[in-house]
């Protein structure tokens, strides 16, 4: 009955602290997701100042940079997919997160080296470590709140988690590289690796997602195994076996997606990040003073600043038009943010950096409004629609699309820079891209696809119900 009952589309904030206080698991979460958080935007500020100090041409040193991390995640994302629908996700993130404090801590070899090469050698390594922890850490919410309601909660606090750490990163970033240099940065990001292993480890519970087929087809290869005669055939099958899990596990998220109806929701972030992941290039470009190392640092700090601010307001704003029944409104939100980056880019396109700093943060702060709306929702929606023993894998395929199409996005701006080309001309071409993945998506949910299928909601409903009806049999 408790699934029937009509809930306000805007959630109160005594719910946002009911969730917090009556759910200890989720709790715990949070103070981790939120330590990732405070690491990451000091990293994220950190690498760009550094590769500016380590090479004589910044911008293509970022797209490098970028590109090595891609590289790595292309190869390593659809296996941290795989982990967290077959291993308990608890201990997994634990896992990498000492393996994260210790890959950190690289970085600082790397500088005081002055080597650009060792600085990609443990951006890699970083990478490694993101392209297993994000399908893990995104894929465990649904495990931990009670019905859909919670779970938009859950959602968007993560997302104001994301978004007010990063306007901290970038105040405080820049004040550490400032006074302590980068050192500093990535010594912090090691701690919070280091933190979020520790809150984890009080987060008792089963985090392993039960499934049968699974656990049906490791049994029959290990029957399979015990049946081979050869001791040398028992061993290649045994050294095979994880490979050849992988790559059926991987094949069965491509015909699930194939299959549901909504597989094109994958793409959507990964759209988002095609408008918006050259940010950082631009960012670096509008915030250098020639000649003056402090100021251009003290710049990009507020630009992220202006960034943090953009992105905490956007989840908020969205609740107040997204139902958590109603899978529909989360997809319509997303598609309509894009005109957020329409907009932003446009205006951009019509400042100068030299006399207009302040509408260059007004537009990043508008941009961040959509950027951040798109980010948290469509994630949402995949744990609205996607079944449990799939989550892991299809948000990793959300994750590896989204890491390319930025990559991508990054290289061809870093490309046209060297070029020649001026950044106003650039936005201005992002602002036409931008309009055209809205026109793209719009024609989608007009024409009933995804979400907006009528058959898509009345599956919502019908997992909403066994959400609480499973949260209850288990209390």
């Amino acid at each position: 009955m408790a699934s029937k009952s009509k809930q306000p589309w805007c959630s109160c904030p005594s719910e946002y602290i009911n969730l917090l206080t009556k759910n200890p698991k989720y709790r715990l979460y949070l103070l981790s997701h939120i330590c990732q958080h405070i690491g990451d935007w000091y990293i994220r500020i950190a690498t760009l100042l550094a590769l500016n100090r380590l090479s004589s041409d910044s911008a293509q040193a970022i797209s490098t940079f970028v590109v090595v991390q891609t590289v790595t995640q292309l190869i390593f994302s659809q296996a941290g997919g795989v982990l967290a629908d077959s291993m308990d996700k608890r201990k997994l993130m634990m896992a990498l997160d000492l393996f994260g404090a210790v890959v950190t801590l690289g970085f600082l070899v790397a500088l005081r080296e002055g080597s650009l090469i060792e600085f990609y050698i443990f951006g890699a390594c970083r990478a490694f470590v993101q392209a297993f922890y994000d399908p893990v850490t995104r894929s465990i919410v649904p495990m931990l709140v009670s019905d859909v309601h919670d779970l938009k909660r859950a959602t968007t606090l993560n997302g104001l988690a994301w978004a007010f750490f990063m306007a901290i990163g970038g105040i405080v970033a820049g004040k550490t590289e400032e006074y302590f240099g980068l050192q500093g940065c990535f010594v912090l990001d090691s701690i919070t690796y280091a933190f979020s292993a520790l809150i984890l480890f009080f987060m008792k519970g089963d985090f392993k997602v039960p499934n049968e087929n699974l656990e049906r087809t490791e049994k029959e290869a290990k029957s399979k195994i015990k049946e081979k005669r050869s001791m040398v055939a028992k061993i290649v099958s045994i050294a095979l076996y994880p490979i050849t899990k992988c790559c059926g596990m991987v094949f069965d998220v491509a015909v699930y997606l194939w299959n549901c109806g909504f597989g094109a929701i994958v793409l959507l972030k990964a759209s988002g990040a095609l408008c918006w992941g050259a940010a950082d290039v631009l960012n670096v470009q509008y915030a250098t003073i020639p000649n003056d190392e402090d100021a251009s640092a003290a710049r990009l700090g507020l630009i992220f600043s202006c960034l943090g601010l953009g992105c905490f307001t956007g989840p908020i704003v969205a609740t107040f038009l997204i139902s958590a029944e109603r899978p529909s409104t989360t997809q319509l939100v997303c598609i309509g943010s894009f005109a957020f980056l329409v907009s932003s880019w446009v205006g951009m396109s019509q400042s100068s950096s030299e006399n207009q700093f302040s509408f260059i943060c007004i537009f990043t702060t508008w941009r961040a409004l959509g950027d951040s709306i798109i980010w948290v929702n469509s994630t949402l929606l995949l744990q609205q629609l996607v079944s449990a023993e799939f989550l892991g894998r299809v948000i990793s395929v959300d994750y590896l699309l989204t890491e390319l199409t930025d990559a991508i996005s990054v290289w061809v701006v870093a490309k046209l820079l060297d070029d020649g080309l001026g950044k106003n001309a650039i936005t201005l071409g992002l602002a036409v891209l931008s309009a055209t993945v809205f026109s793209l998506w719009s024609i989608y949910h007009l024409f009933g696809l995804g979400a907006a299928r009528r058959q898509q909601a009345r599956l919502q409903k019908l997992k909403s119900t066994t959400m609480v009806i499973e949260r209850g049999g288990a209390e």
